[in-house]
């Protein structure tokens, strides 16, 4: 990762580890369930409930309040799957 927030919306390099399944519901520290996230992403993104991230490491899919995105590609779009950077 680069030392760089994993977030689709975000390339901020003061980056936390985030567990995807949280460690109170019983996930664990294997590396495909632990991601970067900067400090903002993470506390008030994540935990604060405006971000939502499910999936795997390398396959994470992201609900960012109403825009979802599959890895970095938009999903649902009418139009097209458009590319985020």
């Amino acid at each position: 990762d680069r030392y760089t927030c994993s977030s689709p919306v975000c390339s901020r390099h003061d980056v936390t580890p985030h567990h995807v399944r949280f460690r109170a519901l019983g996930g664990g520290d294997e590396d495909g369930n632990v991601t970067a996230l900067c400090t903002w992403c993470h506390l008030e993104g994540v935990h604060g409930g405006r971000i939502e991230v499910t999936g795997r490491v390398g396959e994470l899919s992201w609900d960012l309040g109403g825009l979802r995105v599959e890895g970095r590609t938009r999903v649902g779009d009418a139009e097209a799957a458009v590319q985020v950077a």
